[in-house]
């Protein structure tokens, strides 16, 4: 326990340096929590330009006191920010590619297995802000092939400002060729990102995925495969369709003691014209509190050459929660 007795030490010291800058700083009026997540992850603001007024809901406004910060040092006020952090710090799924690879379940078990993670808050200050999120995800797997799908819906909303609107779901086939590291695997999907201008975006594709190495809790994989995508932009109802070539690097690292930690990057061009292409690199690191429970923390990066008018070509995003796991 010494080890997530760490980690509480060190989130809720940095929500308090936040919380430090924000209540103190004078000239920093409208750089409140919410205004240091929006760097970290897109916003309708920065993205679209039906909604190209920026403004800083009241319920995060720095105007009042001149300094407010030793409230939050206080052993209360900390377990209260690392409650905060938990159920409203979650990753956020803001690019056009999906990370199937830390989605899997890595392990040797057959059969049916998965995992239920959710988070939600409500904080009423001035105005209400609601945040919450679902991920479940579940695999069927023999020694031939496996069945795998995952959901992932977020939203988040403020007094006059959705922050976050997006969901998707996306199944996999997978099978062995001949007892070998080599797999043949058929994937579809489906999803809509409101902060991405995004009404819908449907893919099918297929390709090979191998295993290189697998010892000792270390996994390492690489796959390549094509998919036709369907995308329908809100903005102006334009319906875009390409083939684009997706190939991936990623590794699994789980001594079976109280962490684990997955990596995947992604690249991802149009095959008709190969300047026009997208990266994703996400990264997570699990700490087991219990035999089911986890904290999870993550750390993600995407850039599209080539992005929808008014929508950033790079984000990068971090975050914290908690999961459930079954087997």
């Amino acid at each position: 326990m010494r080890y997530v007795d760490g980690l509480l030490r060190f989130w809720t010291g940095s929500a308090c340096w936040i919380l430090d800058r924000w209540a103190d700083g004078p000239s920093r009026k409208g750089s409140g929590l919410l205004d240091f997540g929006q760097k970290l992850i897109p916003n309708p603001s920065a993205q679209r330009s039906i909604l190209h007024q920026r403004s800083v809901p009241k319920s995060i406004s720095a105007s009042g006191p001149k300094s407010n910060s030793a409230a939050f040092h206080t052993p209360a006020a900390q377990r209260s920010i690392f409650h905060i952090l938990i159920l409203f710090i979650y990753s956020n799924s803001f690019t056009q590619v999906v990370n199937i690879e830390n989605s899997r379940i890595y392990d040797d078990t057959t059969g049916w297995s998965g995992e239920v993670s959710g988070l939600f808050s409500a904080q009423q200050n001035n105005d209400l802000l609601v945040s919450a999120n679902l991920r479940p995800r579940a695999q069927f797997k023999t020694k031939k092939q496996n069945i795998f799908f995952i959901g992932d819906y977020q939203y988040s909303k403020g007094k006059d400002r959705v922050y976050a609107n997006q969901g998707m779901f996306h199944f996999r086939y997978a099978y062995r060729i001949n007892q070998s590291a080599w797999k043949w695997e058929g994937y579809t999907q489906i999803q809509y990102n409101e902060q991405l201008d995004q009404r819908y975006r449907f893919l099918a594709g297929g390709g090979i995925r191998v295993k290189m190495y697998d010892k000792k809790g270390w996994k390492f994989f690489a796959g390549t495969s094509a998919f036709y995508e369907q995308e329908q932009y809100v903005s102006n109802n334009q319906i875009v369709e390409d083939v684009r070539w997706s190939n991936y690097l990623s590794w699994y690292i789980d001594p079976k003691t109280f962490f684990s930690f997955s990596a995947a990057t992604y690249y991802q061009p149009l095959l008709a014209d190969f300047k026009d292409y997208r990266m994703l690199g996400q990264y997570t690191l699990s700490f087991k509190i219990t035999k089911h429970f986890s904290i999870k923390t993550n750390l993600n990066f995407f850039h599209d050459s080539r992005p929808q008018p008014d929508v950033r070509k790079t984000f990068f995003a971090t975050s914290v929660g908690l999961g459930y796991s079954f087997r």
